[in-house]
This record gives structure tokens, sequence and C-alpha cells, in this order.
């Protein structure tokens, strides 16, 4: 339970995230990181990835949350437009655009440990790759 009021909306940004009571009090809502203003080549880079066959299902569904942060949206009613039941991330997502810009809508590794070689280990690879087959190249007797 919150602390009592006497009536008088109680406007501490510090208490923003607690429910208001009493119910007919309206709460303030700060955002921890806003959406920033959008460049207008960003903007149309987002609708050409929202409305493109070819993007990501993932990249045309962050475009579209994108988009309608942008244009007023909040970040519940941005989720419920992606599918999505949670604002949180929304959220997620545009803190991560506010950081990375256009990088964050494009899918990323998504599982496991990251695979990392070294610069050795990708020049033996390329050249066993690259390397042409000595022999026989199958393991059947000849003339079979």
């Amino acid at each position: 339970m919150g602390p009592r009021h006497s009536g008088k909306a109680v406007l501490n940004p510090a208490l923003a995230r607690f429910s208001c009571w009493p119910p007919e009090v309206s709460c303030l809502l700060f955002k921890k990181d806003p959406l920033r203003a959008l460049p207008s080549k960003e903007a149309v880079a987002l609708g050409a990835s929202q409305s493109s066959p070819r993007s990501a299902s993932r990249t045309r569904r962050r475009a579209k949350v994108l988009l309608a942060v942008a244009n007023g949206y909040s970040y519940t009613a941005a989720a419920q437009l992606a599918g999505r039941r949670t604002a949180d991330a929304v959220a997620a997502l545009v803190s991560l655009f506010n950081r990375q810009g256009l990088t964050a809508i494009e899918p990323r590794h998504a599982g496991g440990p990251a695979i990392v070689y070294d610069a050795a280990a990708k020049g033996r690879s390329l050249r066993e790759f690259h390397r042409k087959p000595v022999g026989s190249t199958t393991a059947l007797p000849p003339g079979r």
C-alpha cells in the first residue's frame, strides 16, 4: 500500500513508479530513456524496413514499434501494435536504439556461446576451404 494522501496530488517523480492513490488523482509517469528525435534519414530507413518483405520479421516488428513510439504512441500501445503483451521489451528497444541507432533493429546472435575465432583459425579454415583435393574424393574403390 502506498502512503495516504490528503486528497491533494503529490507530484513527486520518485513516487511515479507506484500506483496512484486515490484513483481520481492522475499519475505523472516519467520515461527513464525516452526515444530521441528521429532524423529524417532514420525515419525513412525505419519505414523502408517496416514495409520491406525482404527484411526479417523481427526487423519489421522492431521498426514498427520504433515508428509507433516516434509518432506518439505509448510503449504499451506500441507493444500491442507489434503483437507484444508488455511494454518492457519496447522500453529496452528504445534504449538500445538511442545508443546504437539503426543497427538496433538488425537481428543479432541469439543463442549459445558466441562463436569466436582468432585470425589464425580463420586463416586455417579459409585455406582448407580453398584447397584442391588430392587423389580420389570418394571412399569407393576404383571401378565402382
